[in-house]
């Protein structure tokens, strides 16, 4: 009985959090955006449409079969299936809370390939660090293309670098004691922080151990392409944005 429990929650919990996020999204926007929303879903030609969701289902592919990379030096190698469906629930759930997924993400593949949740997320976070880099070189192209325009949005919402350096530092110092404070102490609760941040850091670490680097890293570009694309393509669905310059795009896209 008690296994018919756990199994009816595996499907109904994730459907019930789906709807949940679905009636979020709605409840967040205006009826004057619903309303534009519905002209241009009337109006939008799918093909262009249905050309974006194949882009974006084949970065979200690529980002399942690249995150074995990171497990197979930790001596896991989780069903493509599970990878899939975990990166998945993982863009899902960032749809109603920003950045719920990764943890989300980390949880259900820990529960069906039996693998730390630590390590997991370990490799989460290397991703992740891989991503940032992706997104600066991102960054750096636009900035070369549309130095007026970015500059611009910045400054028109009050971005300073000054205030960003002293918050990095004050982060960066903060951990730093953070870290001396627990490396230092025997206590029960220590320990047991001491021993998540290990096997954390064996998982970000598995990006240094990994036998298949050139593949990754044609899926990392493969992935940023694919987001791109996916971004880019969906302008000639509306009328009204098919006259969007690449250059344009890109900036919208760093934006977003």
């Amino acid at each position: 009985m008690k296994k018919k429990i756990i199994n009816l929650a595996k499907i109904v919990l994730p459907l019930s959090l789906g709807v949940f996020l679905i009636w979020y999204s709605y409840q967040n926007t205006s009826p004057e955006d619903r309303q534009k929303i519905y002209a241009n879903i009337k109006e939008a030609d799918y093909l262009w449409v249905t050309i974006s969701l194949i882009f974006g289902l084949f970065s979200h592919l690529s980002r399942a079969y690249r995150w074995n990379f990171l497990l197979a030096p930790l001596g896991y190698r989780p069903r493509f299936l599970n990878s899939i469906m975990a990166v998945s629930i993982a863009y899902f759930a960032n749809l109603g809370i920003p950045r719920s997924g990764e943890v989300l993400r980390a949880t259900t593949l820990a529960t069906y390939e039996k693998i730390p949740f630590q390590k997991v997320f370990g490799t989460i976070v290397a991703e992740r660090i891989i991503d940032l880099i992706m997104l600066m070189l991102v960054i750096l192209l636009a900035f070369i293309l549309q130095t007026e325009t970015i500059l611009s949005f910045f400054m028109e919402r009050g971005f300073s670098f000054r205030s960003l350096g002293i918050l990095l530092v004050a982060g960066l110092l903060g951990l730093f004691v953070f870290f001396r404070i627990i490396k230092n102490s025997e206590s029960g609760w220590a320990v047991k922080i001491k021993y998540f941040i290990n096997g954390l850091l064996e998982g970000v670490f598995s990006i240094f151990r990994m036998k298949n680097k050139w593949p990754f890293i044609f899926h990392t570009f493969f992935i940023w392409g694919m987001y791109i694309g996916m971004f880019w393509i969906i302008k000639y669905s509306i009328a009204g944005t098919t006259s969007l310059s690449f250059n344009g795009i890109l900036t919208a896209f760093i934006a977003g």
